[in-house]
C-alpha cells in the first residue's frame, strides 16, 4: 500500500468564486496509492485546511499518477494517469474524480456524494487530460482536453455532464490540429539536458465563450517552443492558434491565463547554450478576434544550470492564473535553475499597464509588463523590473 508520508506532484488552485483555494496530490509510486485532495478554510492559505484521501483504484491493480486540476461552480475535477501497479511509462487508463464544490464548502467539509470514474479507457480521455477551469461563475457540462496524441495532429477531448452529484462522462469530439512533435530535450550552458515534458496540456481555463490552452511542441528549427490555442467552449473547435519559440532559446513548460479585458499571459522557462534556466512571460492582445503575442520578457533569471550530468527533471508543470481582485494583474510560477545546480521556484506578480505617451490607437499594441518576483523562500527584491512589450515577430 501507499506510504501516507510519500507524497508527489501537487497541483494548487484559487478559486475566485468561492474564495477558497484547492489542492490536490498523490501518495505512493508504483503501489496501489491514494488521490489526496484538501481545501482551505477561507481565502488565506495560511488558514487551516480540511483534507480527504481516497483510494484510486478499489481493485489495487493499478496506480495513479500525474494529477490534473479544474473546478466550474458546480464540480472539482480531478484527473490522474492510471498505470499498472510495479509499472512506469505509458498509461493503461485514467481515473477522473468528480467532486461536488457545495460539500467542500460546506461548515464541515466533506466529499460526500463524490463519483470517481476508475480506470477510464483512454479512447474517452486520452493521455493526462487536463479539465477546463471555468471563470464565467457556470457550472456542468464541462470539458477535458488531452494533447498527448497532438503530434498526430489530433486533439481529445471528454464531456462531464449531468449534475454534481449524479455526473456522465463520455468522450467528445476529436479537434483536428496541425500535427507537431513533442517537445526535444532543452539545453543550457552546460552538458546536463533539461526534460521538457511529453507536451501535454499544463492548464485550461475558460472566460466568456473561450477555452485557453497551451501545451509543449518543436518548433520549426528544432526548439522546444510553446503552441497555443482558443478552442470554442461550446464545440472544443479550434479558433485561433500560434507557436511561441526562438531560434537560440528553449521554451518549455508553459502555463496560460485569461481576464475579462481580453488579455492572455503565457507564462513558462526558457534555457539556451547561453541562458541558465530562466522564468518568462508573454503578453498577448486580441483585437478583432485576432492574438497577438508580443515578444517574451525576462522575469526572473536563474543563478545557474542545472547539474547531475544527461537528463534533469525539472517541474513537469507550471502556473500562470488573473488576479481575482485585479483585472490587469497575473500571476505566474515557475522554476528557474538556483544554487548548487538545482531548480527553484520564481513567484513573479505581472501587471499590465498603457505604455507610457502610447497615443490612444498604439495603447492596443504597446503595453508594459511590470514584474515583481520572489523565490520560494518568500524573499522580495522589491525591485519593478519594466520593459516595453514588443509584437512578436
Amino acid at each position: 500500500m501507499a506510504n501516507p508520508f510519500d507524497t508527489y506532484d501537487p497541483r494548487v488552485l484559487y478559486d475566485p468564486q468561492s474564495e477558497r483555494f484547492l489542492a490536490v496530490s498523490l501518495n505512493g509510486r508504483l503501489v496501489s496509492n491514494q488521490i489526496l485532495v484538501a481545501v482551505s478554510s477561507t481565502a488565506d492559505p495560511t488558514e487551516p485546511w480540511t483534507g480527504f484521501a481516497l483510494d484510486s483504484d478499489s481493485t489495487d491493480a493499478t496506480w495513479a499518477d500525474f494529477p490534473t486540476l479544474g473546478v466550474d461552480a458546480d464540480t472539482v475535477t480531478i484527473a490522474s494517469d492510471m498505470l499498472a501497479v510495479g509499472a512506469e511509462g505509458l498509461p493503461i487508463a485514467v481515473d477522473v474524480l468528480v467532486i461536488p464544490k457545495s460539500g467542500l464548502l460546506a461548515a464541515q467539509p466533506t466529499i460526500s456524494g463524490a463519483m470517481l470514474f476508475e480506470r477510464t479507457r483512454l479512447a474517452v480521455t486520452g493521455f493526462a487530460p487536463q479539465p477546463v477551469t471555468r471563470l464565467d461563475g457556470a457550472g456542468l457540462p464541462n470539458w477535458l482536453f488531452s494533447s498527448g496524441v497532438a503530434f498526430f495532429g489530433v486533439i481529445q477531448t471528454t464531456r462531464i455532464a449531468g449534475s454534481a452529484t449524479a455526473p456522465t462522462i463520455a468522450a467528445g469530439p476529436y479537434t483536428m490540429v496541425t500535427p507537431m512533435p513533442t517537445p526535444p530535450e532543452a539545453i543550457q550552458p552546460n552538458t546536463t539536458l533539461i526534460d521538457t515534458g511529453d507536451g501535454h496540456f499544463a492548464s485550461l481555463v475558460r472566460i466568456g465563450d473561450s477555452i485557453w490552452g497551451v501545451h509543449g511542441t518543436t518548433s520549426a528549427a528544432g526548439r522546444a517552443a510553446i503552441r497555443w490555442f482558443e478552442f470554442d467552449a461550446s464545440s472544443a473547435a479550434v479558433l485561433q492558434s500560434g507557436v511561441l519559440d526562438d531560434p537560440s532559446r528553449d521554451f518549455l513548460h508553459p502555463s496560460i491565463a485569461a481576464n475579462a479585458l481580453g488579455q492572455i499571459v503565457i507564462g513558462f522557462s526558457a534555457s539556451g547554450s547561453w541562458l541558465v534556466p530562466s522564468a518568462f512571460a508573454a503578453l498577448g492582445e486580441t483585437v478583432a478576434s485576432v492574438t497577438t503575442f508580443q515578444v517574451p520578457i525576462l522575469v526572473r533569471a536563474g543563478t545557474a544550470s542545472l547539474t547531475g550530468g544527461g537528463v534533469s527533471r525539472f517541474g513537469d508543470y507550471s502556473a500562470t492564473v488573473a488576479d481575482p481582485g485585479d483585472a490587469s494583474r497575473f500571476w505566474t510560477f515557475q522554476e528557474v535553475g538556483g544554487p548548487f545546480g538545482a531548480g527553484t521556484v520564481a513567484v513573479a506578480s505581472l501587471r499590465v499597464v498603457p505604455e507610457p505617451h502610447a497615443t490612444p490607437s498604439a495603447l492596443a499594441c504597446g503595453l508594459v509588463l511590470c514584474a515583481l518576483a520572489a523565490v520560494r523562500s518568500g524573499h522580495c527584491d522589491r525591485a519593478w523590473r519594466q520593459r516595453t512589450l514588443r509584437r512578436f515577430a
